[in-house]
């Protein structure tokens, strides 16, 4: 059936056959897990470019990575490198999905970002004074109803 298929097509039939759960060994399972992590990393790259504008505007931090800093200035221009780079590495990952190094890089950058998110957490949690956030008035001002405006 893959055979009738052009190229292109067949070089996705893997990746849609493990994730509908095909299982025909484990160079398949490595690349669902491989799949599976990339996903998560996208996931945790858009906690972390959200993180990373979000303390930009409060003022309270500073990034160390020139070319980021300079990007920082100009929200889309570091939403397009941050996108551009994930995906470019996708695709690199993705094409040698079946090599045990590519499943233990996923896992190393996964860990790294999870660590990250962590540390943002952290940075928040320090800082979230500085974080527009409406209280809600003392108890007895205005009654029981809390109108934000």
């Amino acid at each position: 059936m893959t055979e009738d298929l052009p190229p292109k097509a067949r070089s996705l039939d893997w990746l849609v056959g493990s994730l509908k759960g095909a299982s025909h060994g484990p160079v398949v399972r490595r690349r669902r897990r491989v799949v599976l992590l990339l996903v998560l990393l996208w996931v945790l790259n858009s906690f972390d470019l959200m993180f990373t504008i979000i303390a930009h505007n409060m003022g309270t931090f500073n990034e160390a990575n020139p070319i980021a800093r300079y990007l920082l200035e100009h929200p889309y221009a570091v939403t397009a490198f941050k996108l551009g780079t994930l995906v470019f590495a996708s695709v690199v990952l993705l094409s040698f999905s079946h090599l045990r190094l590519v499943e233990l890089s996923c896992w190393t950058l996964c860990g790294v970002y999870v660590v990250l998110s962590v540390i943002w957490l952290v940075y928040f949690e320090r800082n979230s004074e500085l974080i527009l956030i409406p209280k809600p008035p003392p108890r007895g001002v205005m009654g029981s109803v809390w109108m934000m405006g």
